[in-house]
């Protein structure tokens, strides 16, 4: 019988068209060693690279448990991309083959260029005997009482997986220009448990060069 492993989807835009400080060789170094994270913290974990631009990755080799997915998903919205990247991977044969293959335990969105800390095996790895969706939730800026994912690190079971591509969906066709963190689970689910201890991820922030943890 399968072992219960862990798949990470992991977000990549290399060719990217929004701002950022880093050259295209740092942003596959970053990426790169966001797939190692998720070794040093998860071995046993399957990995799903998902790239959205044309770039083409040939500094690292699939496996039979690394897949990489070349979807070259184009959007000016930046969310609308991230959310448009996500579905496509749910929807893709190679997913669908691996929920076949392998017992699934739980499902990581993780964005390229961000790397898991022990945290991440603590609060949301080592996580066995519950059914939600588990996320990092914030204020927002737009008024008291309105709150934020942190989407750069979640997690949910197989059970939910229709419901996110309902979620990625309307992302993508919300007339609304407010960004992912806003719209991605603004429907009160009673899936979604936000975390009250860390995340356990980190990394450098695009535009800007800095440093952020949660």
């Amino acid at each position: 019988m399968n072992i219960p492993r862990n798949l990470f989807i992991v977000t990549s835009v290399i060719d990217c068209a929004a701002p950022s400080v880093f050259s295209q060789d740092e942003r596959i170094s970053q990426t790169v060693k966001t797939i190692q994270s998720v070794r040093a913290h998860d071995p046993d974990a399957i990995v799903i690279l998902s790239e959205g631009s044309p770039f083409r990755w040939a500094t690292i080799n699939p496996s039979e448990s690394l897949f990489i997915l070349q979807l070259d998903v184009t959007y000016f919205n930046k969310s609308k991309g991230e959310a448009a990247l996500c579905l496509q991977t749910l929807k893709h044969p190679i997913f669908n083959q691996i929920l076949e293959q392998f017992s699934i335990h739980r499902v990581f969105k993780l964005s390229g260029r961000y790397e898991l800390n022990k945290n991440c095996v603590l609060n949301l790895i080592n996580v066995t005997n519950n059914a939600h969706i588990l996320c990092k939730q914030q204020p927002s800026h737009l008024g008291e009482g309105i709150m934020v994912t942190v989407t750069v690190l979640y997690s949910f079971t197989p059970q939910h997986i229709e419901y996110m591509k309902h979620r990625y969906q309307y992302v993508v066709n919300s007339p609304s220009d407010q960004n992912i963190e806003h719209l991605i689970f603004d429907d009160a689910s009673p899936f979604i448990q936000p975390l009250e201890s860390a995340l356990g991820v980190q990394g450098f922030i695009g535009p800007t060069g800095t440093f952020w943890e949660i």
